[in-house]
């Protein structure tokens, strides 16, 4: 996916005005970090053409921000493990760091889940990120619109006077909070290793986008969930902290299959977080994936 090679860049000056969208090619972006004087913003997307109608491409970005650095952080490095341990993702591969600001940000480069282009990757996208916001609840899901900027990695920020930084993982594990400030004082490069498909993540993907697609339901489930919207079989067993989430979704994606109405699928979802989630999540967290799906 060589070809897609034009993307959009945004800066603001310290009294907050905009100069907005401007076309850039991805090679060039570079040049952007001899601003000093501005904030420097890029598209997440990435075109064939200079053309919002032409074929785009994105990487996964993942932000985590909250007015605890702490907090952000703790989050940033539970989906590192997470993606490290059930999607066998090298962690080597992704960009890593530090905001300059509030936060910390992830981001998943697109070779690791995506085989090839695909259509409506906004909302596809927006639902990966609902997914992940499941164990992380600092991570910010807005950013998954078509014009949405992304600050330039090591571009200064205006207010805090700190760069946009990657670190490696286990600096943002090991690493405290003004550890990593002092390191943020000035550009940083980190060296990453080739991206690899993780099946697992592309998995979620194919699932997603079947969510998406309008069918008639087909009734595998033995007539909505056996005439009395029960639990499927094959999900009636404990879910551990690390996989209730994961399986949660999985169900909000059966109940929609077999055209559950919003109350009866809100009544089984909380039926199988009380019985098979180890522990069970607090009601309104369980519920989250169900209103998403279902548009509440």
């Amino acid at each position: 996916m060589n070809g897609f090679k034009w993307t959009e860049y945004t800066t603001r000056s310290r009294e907050g005005y905009f100069d907005k969208w401007k076309w850039i090619q991805v090679k060039n972006l570079p040049k952007l970090r001899e601003i000093r004087d501005r904030d420097v913003y890029r598209s997440v997307w990435t075109w064939e053409e200079k053309d919002h109608s032409s074929p785009k491409i994105g990487d996964f970005h993942m932000d985590f921000d909250s007015d605890t650095l702490e907090e952000s952080q703790h989050d940033a490095v539970k989906t590192l493990d997470s993606l490290e341990k059930h999607y066998g993702v090298d962690l080597e591969a992704l960009s890593v760091g530090f905001s300059g600001s509030k936060g910390f940000f992830i981001i998943i480069p697109h070779e690791c889940f995506l085989k090839e282009p695909i259509e409506q990757a906004e909302d596809v996208y927006k639902m990966l990120g609902e997914f992940f916001k499941l164990g992380a609840q600092t991570l910010d899901t807005s950013i998954y619109i078509k014009r949405r900027m992304w600050r330039l990695t090591n571009s200064i920020h205006q207010k805090s006077g700190l760069f946009r930084i990657e670190l490696r993982p286990h600096e943002l594990r090991e690493l405290c909070i003004e550890e990593i400030k002092k390191k943020a004082a000035a550009p940083r490069w980190v060296n990453h290793k080739q991206p690899v498909l993780s099946e697992e993540l592309h998995g979620i993907i194919l699932k997603i986008q079947g969510y998406g697609e309008r069918y008639e339901p087909v009734r595998v489930y033995s007539r909505r969930f056996d005439g009395e919207y029960r639990i499927p079989k094959s999900m009636r067993r404990q879910h551990d902290e690390g996989g209730r989430n994961y399986a949660t979704c999985q169900l909000v994606g059966k109940c929609e299959a077999v055209g559950l109405s919003y109350a009866e699928a809100e009544a089984l979802i909380l039926e199988f977080n009380r019985l098979y989630c180890n522990p069970p999540e607090e009601e309104d967290v369980a519920l989250r994936p169900l209103k998403y799906y279902y548009g509440k």
